[in-house]
């Protein structure tokens, strides 16, 4: 009977342990959200993506055309940073404490924080244009390189981008 009430306390001091875990992440991951909008990275980031697209994607010879990509990209958009937003703050959650997490907040709500937070916006911009020709030039070395070698591999890779036609009935 010693042994199992022992089990028990024991088994309840596991659940107690974990729902207290539970419990932290869950905060770290409501400060992380809140450092995110204090921050501005969801705005920041659906920026970067949707100049990143607009500059892959930009082939348009007409209004007519452009108009047609911004709606795409601003659609594609829309639906992924959401997702991509969950994602970044359970990353910063998992590896920040609550004590940093509101270090954190408190310091991009600082004058200093502030005016480093408006100079990186004002950057994207140029960021963006700054490694574009390297995310190019990088492609086309893998390319070049992987493709020489393995055909059969970087194909699939070129197929992955190809656009499919759904099927018609």
């Amino acid at each position: 009977m010693r042994h199992f009430l022992n089990l028990v306390l024991a088994s309840a001091l596991v659940a107690t342990s974990a729902h207290g875990q539970d419990a932290g992440m869950q905060r770290r991951m409501a400060l992380a959200e809140r450092y995110l909008t204090v921050t501005h990275k969801e705005e920041r980031l659906r920026n970067i993506l949707a100049r990143g697209a607009r500059l892959t994607w930009n082939t348009c010879a007409d209004d007519a055309c452009r108009f047609a990509l911004n709606k795409a990209i601003e659609s594609a958009v829309n639906e992924n940073v959401p997702a991509v937003d969950h994602a970044y703050a359970q990353l910063i959650a998992a590896r920040l404490t609550e004590d940093d997490l509101n270090a954190a907040i408190s310091f991009a709500q600082s004058p200093h924080g502030q005016a480093i937070l408006a100079a990186e916006a004002a950057m994207d911009d140029d960021f963006v244009k700054v490694l574009q020709p390297f995310a190019l030039k990088t492609s086309e070395s893998i390319r070049h390189a992987f493709c020489a070698t393995q055909e059969q591999a970087c194909a699939a890779v070129y197929a992955r981008f190809a656009d499919k036609p759904a099927a018609r009935p």
